[in-house]
């Protein structure tokens, strides 16, 4: 028996308009109640009826007055205890229809599709199944045809007095379209209905028949569709995200059907959640609209809900593919789902294989699924530490940005008079160093003799308090005068210059080091700065970057573990730990996932970051096969790129914070309309090569696009092709990329960004030649932004053939990218062009903005002895020697000059070991 079934026996004798038919007053307490006020002009001519219905039973009928009020109207349900009351209060709408008088019979017998139905309304009861006491709404009654507002409007007020004892959680469950059904006869709709097999009795629940419209704005109840817009609900048609399984290619045609009709049924949590973990099945069939049933194709499909067991998740909308019918197909436990005659259901004789439209497109189905609150609740950010095995930080648990190493401040100065305090000599020794050194005052002769004073008379009076015991008077004298000497050397030290600090190398020096291909220089800021600071993120993290470079993850991993447990949320560093262990084994799996959504937590106004790591975690659950987080994390990133793309500022925020500046290529000049696109190349700033391909993998599948209602598919760009070509530029993979970089402007045709990397893979494959020249015309002309690195391998490689071409690219480098590189390749043009001024300038910032460029001092010495400043040229050769080796066609250059001008240089064994760079 059915629930409306039961529901009608049991009510049908029962069923009182006014309260006060009925004798048991605690009965009457557990009722609900409900009075009306009746506002507007009836629309139309002649007079209307108020027709109020529920569970299809007429509760009352009454002629429509403006200012009319209706009491105490009893809905005979009792509530309180679980059983079918409590499934037909959620699941059935209190119905509201305006009827004229045309004179007509009716054709039909049910009273929702009478011809004389002009507008209608509809009240939602599950507040009361949820423990509401009272609901107060205004429904207004809309035109039944159309939609839009009628002019009248009822004020509904709901109340029940009585307890409920209710353990169940709604579960609402929305049939809203098919896609690409096979042709069908005119006059034909489709019914369809879902199995609840373990979780509901009855198992079958049906949502009547397709009579909605692509066009429709809102959802409509299952049971009273046949009403029109006065079966509207408050609830929107979806538009979200649609979940959609692998073996799914989803596409709309003209052959559609929509239903966008909602049935609501209370389960057991327990239950549902363990039902979620297996298939639903979902029957549909074609059915003539009027007349005698006859079956026009009958489906079936197996939908997918296991997203409601993600956490966090309490609404999913499935596609599933629909599959010919058969009995064999449906388990025992839920039997038959549509109650069609016995002689057509049969199967055809391909009955189990897919349906497809005439175009050979798969047919589906739109289903979706709510509930009140997730099932599974999002777990928390201590737990995601817990996880990935690092301490949980204090204060707000989000994911921050900011890698900056911060000097330390300057303490203030020691004020002189602390010296006047008592205290040992040993204490005021120090305090004289300390003021001496840190104190902002001139020190003159004045405070010093006082000081030198107060000590000595410290060590006389300390010295006093231990009488002589075996020594002469002689002696004793001799000692004191000892003290005092060095009591005096103490006060004459105490003042002496102190070493500077050591100081942190500017942000971007290792970076713009590395552009020239200078690893030496560049390992030398990365070392010293890890000696000043050996446990600061940003420091570590450059560790890690150049082992990922060089392909040495376990001591890449070793420094990461040191960052994270002293600064364990910080996004970049999150990201980098989640890239290089997604693809190991289970654990680190579950690890990489934790750092992902750790670092996900943050601003949320911060769209493009945001996108960046939920495209991560959904390529992380893509590559290994878990559909369902990975939907999750789809839908979250489209959510975050759904607010304003800011990717150049979220790549400065990585430079200026970080420290590390791409040169051999550029990150900002991709297309930013994908943002699978966007976290493939920022995760190979990151170095994390194996997760870009991944994520350059999704991109190529199409994941972005799919399943999503709003977004237009477009075809991979040559983005693509650009950032996989810089990830194997970066791992010295030359030919390989050259390879890729043929092959995309084979599809594209010649792009800028394609011409700019080829030119920078052949500039970087071997020495510069016309070649890479003429490579790297065709990016100018393609209207390409070039790369600080190419143009300065440019400048270099080029000028002996054409000078002047070279000063302009090593100036334009310049003004990109300032480095102490750019600047004397500056200084050697312009010594070749003879202006020897000009060149001593330029080579001067060089060794200025990088004292450990062996080059530059080496330069500056050929200048010297170009001036046969001897003495000068000689020190310049001695600082070279000491900054690090000499380019070898400078030292040619060197040898030649040597012939005229007569320098004698030292000995390397008697150059003295002194290095500038402390002093910078």
């Amino acid at each position: 028996m059915s629930v409306k079934d039961a529901k009608k026996n049991k009510s049908r004798d029962t069923f009182k308009s006014k309260s006060t038919d009925f004798d048991d007053y605690n009965l009457d307490l557990r009722l609900v109640t409900f009075s009306l006020y009746l506002e507007g002009e009836s629309p139309g001519t002649g007079e209307c009826t108020l027709l109020i219905y529920f569970d299809d039973e007429l509760l009352l009928g009454e002629k429509w007055e403006n200012g009319h009020t209706i009491d105490t109207i009893i809905l005979p349900l009792n509530i309180e205890e679980p059983g079918i009351d409590q499934e037909i209060i959620a699941d059935q709408p209190l119905i509201f229809l305006l009827r004229g008088s045309s004179g007509k019979p009716s054709k039909d017998q049910d009273p929702f599709l009478n011809i004389d139905n002009r507008a209608g309304g509809n009240v939602d009861l599950l507040p009361i199944a949820l423990g509401e006491k009272e609901i107060n709404v205004k429904v207004p009654l809309l035109i039944i045809s159309s939609g839009v507002p009628s002019g009248c409007s009822v004020d509904v007020h709901v109340s029940y007095n009585g307890s409920i004892n209710n353990d169940k959680i709604p579960l609402t469950l929305t049939m809203i379209a098919a896609h690409c059904l096979p042709l069908s006869r005119d006059g034909t709709a489709f019914v369809s209905g879902i199995g609840l097999d373990t979780i509901h009795d009855p198992i079958s629940l049906k949502f009547g028949m397709s009579l909605s419209a692509s066009s429709a704005t809102k959802i409509v109840w299952g049971n009273a569709s046949n009403a029109g817009h006065a079966a509207d609900t408050q609830i929107n048609v979806p538009s979200e995200d649609m979940f959609v399984p692998n073996d799914l290619a989803i596409d709309k045609s003209e052959n559609s059907v929509y239903w966008n009709a909602m049935r609501r049924v209370l389960v057991d949590s327990t239950l549902l959640q363990e039902r979620l973990n297996n298939n639903f099945y979902v029957e549909i069939a074609g059915v003539p609209k009027s007349g005698k049933i006859e079956v026009r194709g009958r489906y079936i499909a197996l939908v997918d809900t296991g997203v409601l067991l993600q956490p966090g998740q309490s609404g999913v909308t499935v596609c599933a593919k629909l599959m010919f019918y058969s009995a064999d197909i449906l388990p025992e436990s839920v039997g038959t789902i549509l109650d069609l005659p016995p002689t057509s259901a049969r199967g055809p004789a391909h009955e189990n294989e897919p349906v497809t439209d005439e175009n050979g497109r798969d047919a589906y189905i739109v289903i979706r699924m709510d509930l009140i609150d997730p099932i599974v609740p999002k777990a928390k950010i201590t737990s995601l530490f817990d996880l990935i095995g690092f301490p949980s930080p204090g204060g707000l648990k989000i994911a921050e940005d900011s890698l900056k190493i911060l000097s330390p401040p300057e303490e203030p100065p020691l004020d002189k008079k602390r010296i006047c305090k008592e205290g040992g000599a040993l204490s005021v020794h120090k305090e004289l160093s300390n003021l001496a050194y840190k104190c902002t005052l001139q020190m003159n002769k004045s405070i010093k003799r006082t000081a030198a004073n107060r000590l000595l008379l410290r060590v006389r009076l300390m010295l006093k308090q231990f009488t002589p015991t075996e020594c002469s008077e002689m002696d004793y004298q001799d000692m004191i005068t000892s003290q005092h000497s060095a009591a005096r050397r103490a006060v004459t030290s105490s003042f002496a210059p102190q070493p500077p600090k050591v100081r942190p190398s500017p942000g971007l020096a290792a970076a713009r080091c590395r552009a020239a291909g200078d690893a030496r220089i560049s390992n030398e800021h990365i070392e010293k700065n890890l000696k000043i600071s050996p446990n600061h993120p940003r420091v570590l993290l450059s560790k890690v970057l150049r082992c990922l470079e060089q392909r040495n993850e376990s001591d890449a991993y070793n420094y990461l573990t040191v960052a994270l447990n002293v600064h364990s949320k910080n996004r970049y560093l999150l990201w980098t730990y989640g890239g290089i262990q997604f693809d190991k084994g289970p654990e680190a799996i579950e690890v990489a996932a934790a750092a992902f959504r750790i670092a996900v937590k943050g601003d949320k106004s911060d769209g493009t970051t945001s996108a960046i790591g939920w495209a991560a975690l959904h390529a992380l659950h893509h590559y290994h096969g878990n559909e369902h987080p990975a939907f999750v994390a789809l839908k979250k990133m489209r959510k975050s790129f759904a607010l304003p793309v800011e990717w150049k500022r979220c790549l400065k925020r990585w430079i200026d914070s970080s420290g590390e500046e791409e040169t051999l290529w550029m990150p900002g000049i991709i297309d930013s309309r994908n943002p699978f696109l966007i976290a493939a190349a920022f995760f190979l700033c990151l170095r994390c090569f194996k997760l870009t391909e991944r994520i350059l993998h999704c991109v190529e599948d199409g994941c972005y696009e799919r399943g999503a209602q709003n977004i237009a598919k477009e075809k991979p760009g040559p983005g693509t092709y650009y950032v996989r070509a810089a990830s194997l530029l970066l791992r010295l993979h030359m030919d390989v990329a050259l390879e890729v970089v043929e092959k995309g402007i084979r599809r594209f045709g010649p792009c800028a960004i394609l011409s700019q990397i080829r030119a920078t893979c052949l500039g970087f494959a071997k020495g510069w030649d016309g070649k890479c020249e003429k490579a790297l015309l065709e990016a100018d002309k393609d209207g390409a932004e070039p790369c600080p690195g190419l143009l300065l391998r440019a400048a270099i490689g080029g000028w002996k053939t054409d000078i002047m071409a070279s000063l302009q690219r090593a100036a334009r480098a310049h003004k990109i990218a300032p480095s102490a590189y750019s600047a004397l390749t500056l200084g050697r043009i312009y010594g070749k062009l003879r202006e020897e001024k000009l060149a001593e300038r330029w080579a001067a910032v060089a060794v200025k903005t990088e004292p450990l460029l062996s080059d530059g001092w080496a330069f500056l010495a050929l200048l010297a002895m170009y001036k046969k400043d001897v003495d000068k040229a000689r020190a310049l050769f001695r600082t070279a020697k000491e900054a690090g080796p000499v380019s070898a066609d400078i030292v040619a250059e060197i040898e030649k000059v040597k012939k005229v001008v007569k320098v004698e240089l030292l000995p390397e064994i008697m150059a003295k070991d002194l290095c500038l760079c402390d002093y910078y």
